[in-house]
């Protein structure tokens, strides 16, 4: 069977966006770098254009921590290494690596995979934080950084800005479009017996990070964590959402970890 026009249209589009070359790559900081990279990480972020995403992943190891800072840059290239290089330490020595370069979408893409998480065990907990330069905040983060019970955990902060934060939130389902820094807590660990002292670390860690946070979260980054984080996640768009639930799946046919319920 030979595809329709309208999806041979569509895979071109995504032939295109896959052989486009784009600006990116990862600066990593050793971890004794961690509040400068995260200073840097805040400021390259505010003044940053739609074409530039930012996002921060700080490692708990193997070995020391150590905090990436990964860049996309979707423009001229000369723009995206001048933007770019405001991510550099003053002290060149906490750099462990830059990979920055020309990419193919894909090939970036590909260089985020990360084939040794599969198979583990995995706990995660998310918030929007009202201000991620607040010395307080920092503290209580390099805390944790620097006492995780897994080498495998992760600390992400992820900048939404551009289009996400253009569009009011009555225009589709995503809760909140209101805040810049979404911070997620990735736990992983290796086995069943230190369950506990991982969940404990990443709960005690959202605990404290709580009075930082805006009350809201991101639903594809909740663990089961109740219904009052699923209607927190969609926020004012819940008591919406419930009423086309029960309209178009009243029997709960989608039936996810994560839903609105019908009734």
């Amino acid at each position: 069977m030979r595809p329709t026009s309208h999806i041979r249209r569509t895979l071109g589009i995504l032939c295109q966006v896959a052989n486009t070359s784009i600006y990116a790559g990862s600066i990593v900081y050793d971890g004794r770098g961690f509040r400068e990279a995260m200073q840097k990480y805040i400021e390259c972020c505010l003044t940053a254009p739609d074409e530039l995403t930012v996002s921060l992943v700080a490692a708990t190891g193997p070995g020391s921590p150590r905090v990436s800072l990964d860049v996309c840059f979707a423009g001229e290239h000369a723009a995206g290494e001048r933007l770019t290089n405001s991510l550099y330490p003053q002290v060149s020595d906490l750099v462990l690596r830059d990979s920055r370069k020309r990419y193919s979408y894909v090939n970036w893409q590909r260089q985020l995979d990360d084939d040794a998480r599969r198979g583990r065990r995995s706990y995660w907990r998310a918030l929007y934080v009202k201000d991620m330069s607040s010395q307080e905040f920092l503290s209580v983060v390099e805390k944790y950084l620097f006492s995780a019970p897994s080498p495998h955990s992760m600390l992400t902060v992820d900048h939404v800005h551009g289009a996400s934060l253009r569009f009011g939130r009555e225009s589709s389902a995503y809760g909140d479009r209101r805040h810049e820094f979404l911070f997620l807590i990735n736990t992983n660990w290796d086995f069943a017996c230190d369950d506990e002292i991982n969940l404990a670390w990443c709960n005690d860690l959202y605990s404290e990070l709580r009075e930082f946070g805006t009350g809201t979260t991101y639903l594809n980054y909740l663990s089961e964590e109740g219904s009052a984080r699923v209607v927190e996640s969609f926020g004012e768009n819940f008591s919406r959402l419930k009423k086309i639930k029960a309209k178009y799946d009243p029997t709960n046919a989608f039936l996810g970890t994560q839903r609105v319920p019908s009734v």
